[in-house]
């Protein structure tokens, strides 16, 4: 009996523990304006190249997660995307610069036009930093 009531107290301590407090964690995405690009003029075709992306991040729960990436011919627009793990208790203004990379890479010659997600005007329309690249041959 008594080993029965110490099994049952060990099954019922584990169920009890909530070691995970995720209850009052709310995790959201925000798409960031884009500052400034460090890309080059002109891009070789089958080359990898890294552009830097600067994006100011508001608070210490605003986290990288990636790009909003769409290709339409040899259009691209690039967005940064934010993770913010939404802890108010915990979230600190900050109004920090961050430097990320992208990586791209032309599969064909021609010019790229790259539309790098600036915001939204005051009509909520959407606005881009526009860099027309030329992609040219192997050397």
């Amino acid at each position: 009996m008594k080993k029965l009531l110490i099994v049952l107290l060990g099954i019922v301590t584990l169920y009890s523990c909530d070691l995970d407090d995720t209850e009052n964690v709310l995790i959201t995405y925000e798409t960031m304006p884009i500052e400034t690009i460090s890309m080059p003029d002109t891009l070789q075709v089958n080359q990898e190249y890294n552009f830097d992306i600067n994006y100011i991040r508001p608070t210490t729960c605003h986290s990288f997660e990636g790009y909003d990436y769409k290709k339409q011919d040899n259009e691209r627009r690039i967005a940064v995307i934010n993770k913010i793990v939404n802890n108010a208790s915990n979230c600190d203004e900050i109004d920090e610069m961050v430097t990320e990379m992208f990586t791209f890479k032309a599969q064909d010659t021609g010019t790229y036009t790259f539309k790098f997600w600036r915001g939204r005007n005051e009509d909520g329309e959407a606005m881009y930093i526009v860099k027309e690249v030329p992609v040219i041959d192997e050397l």
